[in-house]
Formats: C-alpha cells, sequence, structure tokens
C-alpha cells in the first residue's frame, strides 16, 4: 500500500503495520474505515490511522483482523483479480472462492458485553473446596487446582482468560485454551487467585472471580518455635560455656597440685643436693692433698684450701680465675 499526498508517495508496509503484505483489493466505507482483503483475509482499520502512520505520527497499524475458525477462508484460492467494490448501499463486496463475501459496515457489530468469568472448581489434594469462597488448609505443600470458565455466545474461541495467584505468579498469565491451571508445593501464607477476561472486541471483565487460600505455618515455621528453639540454644551454649569454664578450672587445680608437687620434689632435690655438695666440700677441705677439679671446656674449676695454701694463690685467682690463668701463675 502506499499513499499520495502532496505530491509525495509514503509506502506502508513492513511486519508492524498490515496484516498481510499481499493485499487484493482495498475499499473504502462511508464511515472512514478501509476495508481490505489480503492473502490472509480479511481485514479493517481507519483511515486517520493509516494516514498519522504516514505522517510520522505513530509507528504501528494495529488492523481488525477477521481471521481464526470462523472466519472467511482464502487459502485455497489459487488465482484472484484485484477486485472488490462498495455498493451505493454503503455494503462492501468481495470475491471468495465460494462465492461473494458481503459486508455491511453500517451494522458492523461490536461486543460491549464484557464475559462472565467463574471459578467452577478448587480442589486440593483432590478434595473439592468450591463450596466456599475462601480456605484455610491444615498443611503446606499441597497440591492446588483451580477450574474457571469465561462465557460468551459470540466468538467464544477468541475470548482472552488470564489469571493470577497473588503472592506467586508477578503477573498476569494468559491461558491459551486452558481453563485450569496446578500449584504444587505452596509454602505457608495467604494466597489470593484471580481470573478475569475479555471478549473478542477487547472489552474486559476486569473484576472477573477470585479465591482465597491461607496455608498456615506448620508448628517449627512459627514465631513461637523459632524463640523456643534460640531460647535452647542460647541455654545449651551457657551450658556449654559452663561445662568448659568448670573442666578448665579442674584443670588448673590438678595442673597447680602437679606443680607444687614438682616444686616440692625439686626442693627436696635441691637440699640434697646442698647438703651433699657441703659434706663434699668439707671433706675436700679437711684432706691433706691439694685438690684441682676442672671441666673440659677448660673454664669452670674448683680446688679445695689445701690447693691454694700450696700454691700460694692470691685472692684474686682464689675466688675468680679460669685453668689457663690458674696454670700461667703455677
Amino acid at each position: 500500500m502506499a499513499r499520495i499526498k502532496g505530491g509525495q508517495i509514503q509506502l506502508i508496509s513492513g511486519s508492524n503495520s498490515l496484516a498481510d503484505e499481499r493485499i487484493y483489493t482495498i475499499i473504502p466505507d462511508d464511515l472512514g474505515f478501509f476495508w481490505i482483503s489480503s492473502a490472509r483475509g480479511i481485514a479493517r482499520i481507519s483511515r486517520r490511522s493509516m494516514n498519522d502512520y504516514a505522517d510520522g505520527k505513530s509507528t504501528t497499524l494495529v488492523p481488525e483482523r477477521f481471521e481464526g475458525l470462523e472466519s472467511v477462508k482464502f487459502s485455497d484460492r489459487t488465482d484472484q483479480g484485484y477486485t472488490g467494490c462498495k455498493t451505493p448501499d454503503g455494503r462492501i463486496w468481495f470475491p471468495s472462492p465460494q462465492g461473494v463475501v458481503i459486508i455491511n459496515p453500517a451494522h458492523f457489530f461490536t461486543n460491549q458485553v464484557p464475559p462472565p468469568v467463574h471459578i467452577n472448581e478448587v480442589r486440593v489434594n483432590g478434595v473439592d473446596l468450591t463450596t466456599r469462597k475462601a480456605a484455610v488448609l491444615e498443611t503446606t505443600g499441597v497440591r492446588v487446582e483451580f477450574s474457571f470458565a469465561a462465557l460468551s455466545y459470540i466468538a467464544p474461541k477468541k475470548v482472552d482468560v488470564r489469571y493470577q495467584l497473588v503472592g506467586v505468579d508477578p503477573g498476569w498469565i494468559k491461558t491459551g485454551g486452558r481453563r485450569s491451571v496446578l500449584y504444587s508445593n505452596l509454602p505457608a501464607g495467604h494466597y489470593r487467585f484471580r481470573v478475569r477476561a475479555g471478549n473478542a472486541d477487547g472489552v474486559w471483565n476486569t473484576a472477573g472471580d477470585e479465591y482465597a487460600i491461607e496455608l498456615p505455618q506448620l508448628f517449627y515455621q512459627t514465631v513461637w518455635f523459632y524463640c523456643l528453639a534460640g531460647l535452647a540454644a542460647g541455654l545449651g551454649s551457657y551450658g556449654a560455656f559452663r561445662w568448659k569454664v568448670g573442666h578448665l578450672r579442674m584443670r588448673q587445680r590438678q595442673l597447680q597440685n602437679e606443680k607444687e608437687q614438682l616444686e616440692a620434689k625439686v626442693s627436696k632435690r635441691t637440699g640434697e643436693l646442698a647438703s651433699s655438695l657441703a659434706l663434699l666440700k668439707a671433706t675436700l677441705n679437711s684432706t691433706a692433698d691439694g685438690i684441682l677439679a676442672i671441666q673440659l671446656s677448660d673454664r669452670a674449676l674448683s680446688f679445695n684450701r689445701q690447693f691454694a695454701e700450696m700454691w700460694r694463690l692470691p685472692p684474686r685467682l682464689a675466688s675468680t680465675a679460669s685453668y689457663l690463668e690458674l696454670r700461667a701463675f703455677i
């Protein structure tokens, strides 16, 4: 398609515009709409929206398509002339494989009645709860199935049904051809299942229908259970701490007793050694021989009184003398 205005041609094509690129005929009606015959069938679009698209005021075109199971099929034709017309009474005529399609735009019907929506059945683990508008279950992790219906006697297969389980689904979900939905292993909480529908002409029942379900928390999911568990954990930690402190104190007393016993033994052995050394020194000093005792390192030595008198050692050497100094003096 193309629009000629002010000596310029503006093409109207692409996937974001018309229903089909293969257009046979364009017929304007008396109400400001174009009726388009294409390879996919018949579509209707307003002249104003076409001009807005050609002028750049809008980026997409949304034609009203007459397709689906109840539409006039054109796919079985092999060839067709680019023909169509509007008669003086305002009716639109298109050829088809079965004859002629006649459209009366003045009697074009738009369904303004929103389809009623009803939740038919609610089953929890196979048990029917439909008799109540809300349910408080006794457990969690259940299987909940919702069955619903949206009624419309005009193009019922074009009814758009959407649902949402508040608290689980982030937004509205299209059902397609399904009329039931199943949820498994729901955690504890308050849930509200909502369903709504729109008819083939886009008129929506925004109120729809809903069903509330409450899954209570199990005893180990409640606040008081957490408080008791925390208190028990605190008491257990305190008891373990007290036992550890008592054990450390008992160990400290054992170590203190062992230390005192060791100190007593050391003191006893030291006293015995001191007595032995005193006895040895007295024995060495009482003999007539001069005795000099040296270590292999030549640094430590000891001698008795007879040795100092024998060699007439001066006081300096007698108190702090090494073996080398002593030997040099002798």
